[in-house]
């Protein structure tokens, strides 16, 4: 949904429907009359650029191919890079994960409970580790204030959260590391 008071998609409302891709040469994120092409495409939110304004993007899991806008145009053209990273069955994740103020990628493989990590947009995987299982949801973000983001991990079956606040794979040791919330 697009605000045209303040400029402000509202990620919530954004649906793989809301993006049209074509081919690798051809993504366009419109603001009007929104159509998808390719079934299993999902929408991303991120600062690609690192301007201090959230870009919208795309993951085609088909393909384990990411789209991000860096451009902030809304159309995939020139200053825009597609690049593969991941595999068939893993979970996109986007956070800024070194601080750069750019929004970085990553992929939960739930099948393995492996994170991948990639720091630079470009593909390349620059940290990987285990932390979590298949039947757990992943989140991230900066759980310590420190201006990078970690992960965390929710397990269904228990209801509780685990951090891992510094990707370093481990629970973090600081309060607040396992929580369980519950209704009153």
């Amino acid at each position: 949904m697009y605000d045209t008071r303040c400029d402000l998609y509202a990620l919530y409302a954004l649906r793989p429907a809301d993006f049209e891709a074509v081919d690798t040469s051809s993504l366009m994120i419109r603001r009007d009359s929104m159509q998808a092409r390719i079934t299993g495409d999902l929408p991303l939110a991120g600062d690609w650029n690192g301007d201090g304004v959230t870009e919208i993007g795309l993951y085609r899991p088909s393909t384990s191919t990411w789209y991000p806008d860096r451009t902030s145009d809304g159309m995939w053209g020139t200053g825009d890079v597609s690049f593969r990273s991941g595999a068939d069955g893993d979970t996109p994740v986007t956070a800024d994960w070194n601080g750069d103020g750019i929004t970085d990628i990553g992929t939960f493989r739930p099948s393995t409970g492996y994170w991948y990590f990639d720091y630079h947009l470009d593909g390349s995987v620059d940290k990987t580790f285990r932390y979590g299982g298949k039947t757990d949801l992943i989140m991230s973000g900066d759980w310590d204030g420190d201006g990078r983001d970690g992960i965390a991990i929710f397990r269904p079956a228990t209801g509780y959260w685990y951090f891992d606040y510094n990707l370093d794979g481990k629970l973090s040791d600081r309060s607040g590391m396992v929580a369980k919330l519950t209704r009153s």
